[in-house]
C-alpha cells in the first residue's frame, strides 16, 4: 500500500476502487474465467445471444450490425432514411 498515492507514486482512483462488492465481483469473475475451457463457453454463449439478437431484430424490422471480437459485442442500430 505504500507504493500508492498519497504516500507512493501510484494514483489510483475510481468509482467502484476499494468498494468491497466490487472487488469480491473481480475476485469472482477471475475465478470463473480460470476454469478450463471457460472463454470456449464464454464465447458460445455470446454467439447464441448475437443470433437471437439478430433473429429479433430482423423479425421487428429493425435496422442494425453487431461489432464483435470474441464475447465483446454491442449492436448499432441504422438510422432511418
Amino acid at each position: 500500500m505504500d507504493a500508492l498515492s498519497p504516500v507512493g507514486p501510484v494514483y489510483q482512483a475510481g468509482t467502484l476502487s476499494g468498494n468491497p462488492l466490487a472487488v469480491a465481483a473481480g475476485i469472482a469473475a477471475l475465478t470463473e474465467l480460470s476454469r478450463k475451457g471457460a472463454y470456449k463457453e464464454l464465447n458460445a454463449k455470446a454467439d447464441y445471444l448475437a443470433e437471437g439478437m439478430a433473429k429479433a431484430f430482423a423479425a421487428s424490422g429493425v435496422a442494425t450490425w453487431t461489432n464483435r471480437v470474441g464475447s465483446m459485442g454491442r449492436p448499432s442500430f441504422k438510422r432511418a432514411r
